[in-house]
C-alpha cells in the first residue's frame, strides 16, 4: 500500500510509562508516525504522564481514580481492560482506520471483537509468551498454570492476522507451539537507546547493569 495508513495501538498498560510495554508502544507508534502514517493509541487512563512527546493521539480509558499498577498480573488490570474494550469499540465505530496493532495478550482481548465487526486486520505485538510466563507466578501451580498458560496464548494467536514478536524465542514458539503461519510473524527487537546511557570511563570493562523488574518471568537468576 502506497499510501499512509491511520492506525491504532491497543495499549493495555499505564502509558506513558518509562519501562517495558509502555515505552515499546511509545517508540514504536513514534517511528510510525515519523514515516508519514497517522497513529492514535487507546491506553489506560493511568500513566506518569499526561501525554506523550511522540506525534501521536492519546486516548485514555475509563474516568475512575488513578492508581498505580505494578508489571505483571494485577487484579485491577480487569476494570482498566474493560474500559479499554469499550473505548476501543469508540474510536473503530468512528472509522478511518486500516489496522489495528494490538500490543500483549490483553491489547488483542479489549480490541479483537470491535476489530472483526469492522472488518480490520490485527496485528498482535506478542511480547511474551504466557505457557512459560505463568507459572512463574505461582511455582507450585505450575502443572495447572502452564497448560492455562498455553490455551490463552492460542486463544489469542487465532483472533491474530499477524504477529510483531519481540525476540526470535518468541516467533519460534508462535509458529512452532501454535501452527501460526510463518510468513505473518516478523521480529521486531527491542532498541537501545545510547544517548541515554553515560558511560563511566574509570569502570571495568566487564560491568553488566540489568534495569528493570525482579519478577520471576524476567530470569534475572541467570
Amino acid at each position: 500500500m502506497d499510501r499512509p495508513l491511520h492506525l491504532l495501538f491497543v495499549a493495555a498498560c499505564p502509558f506513558p510509562a518509562r519501562r517495558g510495554t509502555p515505552l515499546r508502544v511509545e517508540r514504536m507508534a513514534g517511528a510510525l508516525a515519523r514515516r508519514g502514517h497517522r497513529v492514535e493509541i487507546a491506553a489506560y487512563v493511568i500513566g506518569e504522564a499526561e501525554a506523550t512527546d511522540e506525534p501521536v493521539a492519546l486516548h485514555r480509558a475509563g474516568s475512575f481514580a488513578r492508581r498505580g499498577l505494578p508489571p505483571g498480573f494485577h487484579p485491577e488490570k480487569l476494570r482498566h481492560d474493560r474500559a479499554l474494550a469499550r473505548l476501543v469499540g469508540r474510536l473503530l465505530a468512528d472509522g478511518g482506520f486500516d489496522l489495528v496493532h494490538a500490543h500483549h495478550v490483553e491489547g488483542v482481548l479489549c480490541a479483537a471483537r470491535a476489530a472483526r465487526r469492522h472488518g480490520l486486520p490485527l496485528v498482535y505485538d506478542a511480547h511474551t509468551m504466557l505457557e512459560p510466563e505463568l507459572p512463574t507466578y505461582r511455582p507450585a501451580l505450575a502443572p495447572l498454570l502452564r497448560p492455562l498458560g498455553w490455551l490463552v496464548d492460542r486463544v489469542v494467536l487465532r483472533r491474530s492476522d499477524g504477529v510483531v514478536a519481540v525476540t526470535p524465542d518468541i516467533r519460534e514458539a508462535v509458529v512452532r507451539d501454535h501452527g501460526f503461519p510463518a510468513e505473518r510473524v516478523v521480529v521486531a527487537i527491542n532498541g537501545v537507546e545510547m544517548e541515554r546511557f553515560h558511560p563511566d570511563a574509570e569502570a571495568p570493562p566487564w560491568r553488566v547493569c540489568y534495569t528493570g523488574t525482579l519478577a520471576g518471568y524476567q530470569d534475572v537468576d541467570l
